[in-house]
């Protein structure tokens, strides 16, 4: 350990311009700062202290400058709308899961009308569903009777529908009535 802070000092004060020797007692000093007096063992200590701080530092900035980089790659998508669904209607869009388990998040309120069916449906069940059958895939998920919640699961890679329905598919019957929905959903 000893060693490795003296390497991390040399390194350091290389790049500030100053030089570390031994004294004759044996302790790591710098040398050659502006003033000229030379280090004592508590300043450095100080100085140990000063460059582990500022290692800290240059990883913490670029742990964050990754997470920055790699938000801009567009591995996240959102989608958000504010939408009335008529009787025996739906709303619905597809979306693609791009890593092979993915968490996704999504919030659903109705602010007025029925409650809604929330589906997440594979491209097959999809095409179920219009016909008006139920989904066979293990990958989908329906959610019935959603007033408003939040929820986070987890999806296979993939393409997936996101469907709201007002229509009497699932255990809802919405009497005639239209919804308005307000949706986000973030993956």
């Amino acid at each position: 350990m000893r060693r490795f802070l003296h390497v991390l000092l040399q390194v350091c004060c290389a790049a500030g311009g100053l030089a570390v020797k031994e004294t004759e007692r044996g302790a790591r000093v710098a040398s050659g700062s502006p003033s000229g007096t030379s280090k004592t063992r508590a300043d450095d200590k100080t100085l140990i202290i000063v460059v582990v701080i500022a290692v800290a530092a240059v990883v913490l900035i670029g742990v964050v400058g990754a997470a920055w980089l790699f938000s801009l790659s567009g591995s996240e998508q959102e989608f958000s709308d504010r939408i009335e669904i008529p009787s025996d209607g739906f709303h619905s869009f597809s979306f693609n899961v791009t890593r092979d388990i993915e968490e996704i998040y999504y919030w659903v309120t109705n602010e007025s009308g029925p409650p809604v069916d929330i589906m997440f449906l594979t491209p097959a069940d999809y095409g179920r569903y219009l016909t008006r059958l139920p989904p066979q895939d293990p990958f989908s998920l329906v959610h019935e009777q959603a007033w408003g919640m939040p929820n986070s699961p987890y999806l296979n890679k993939g393409q997936y529908w996101f469907v709201l329905d007002n229509s009497d598919f699932g255990s809802l019957r919405p009497g005639g009535q239209s919804t308005v929905v307000r949706y986000e959903l973030r993956i």
